[in-house]
């Protein structure tokens, strides 16, 4: 069966092509921001680098606490990062994200790492996490409970460096 699209003027338009879970509530969450007046680009809540084959975002305390703040602050967080995770995928890029300065990972973010990463990996890209491993057992545990429930398990790495040379691995 072909999946045909109708369009305004009546005339159709397909085959279209299947999409994934991730990505259809990524560019939701991104369009329904936008209609919100919040921009997927604002990076105020992290610093990011571009390393050549990964991104390096590293997140604070704020930020991470950004999430389950009733206010816009928490939208515009994930829209960062969701933000982020389309661009690794359009340029080619895994994704290294640097915990080392957080000191609890609530389970919003976790759940929001673990969305990011299921679309990365439908994406053939890699989610990194830095920082997480040596840190109080509350944080790694909590970062677990999240981690895979896409199925996907997170790659952890003990530095940034560490987490760049793993996404260079096999590229």
């Amino acid at each position: 069966m072909t999946n045909l699209q109708t369009r305004n003027d009546g005339s159709q338009e397909g085959p279209t092509p299947p999409s994934s879970r991730y990505e259809n509530r990524l560019h939701a969450f991104l369009g329904d921001q936008h209609c919100a007046g919040v921009s997927p680009t604002d990076t105020s809540f992290f610093s990011c680098r571009d390393l050549g084959s990964a991104f390096l975002a590293t997140v604070t305390d704020e930020a991470l606490g950004a999430v389950t703040s009733p206010e816009s602050s928490g939208a515009r967080f994930r829209g960062a990062l969701f933000g982020l995770a389309l661009d690794c995928s359009q340029f080619r890029r895994d994704l290294i994200v640097d915990l080392s300065q957080v000191k609890y990972l609530n389970s919003e973010s976790a759940f929001t790492l673990d969305d990011v990463n299921g679309f990365l990996t439908e994406k053939g890209r890699k989610l990194i996490l830095t920082g997480v491993k040596g840190q109080p057992a509350d944080k790694l545990a909590l970062s677990q409970q999240a981690i895979g429930v896409s199925g996907k398990l997170i790659t952890l790495a003990d530095s940034p460096e560490a987490a760049l040379l793993l996404a260079e691995e096999g590229r």
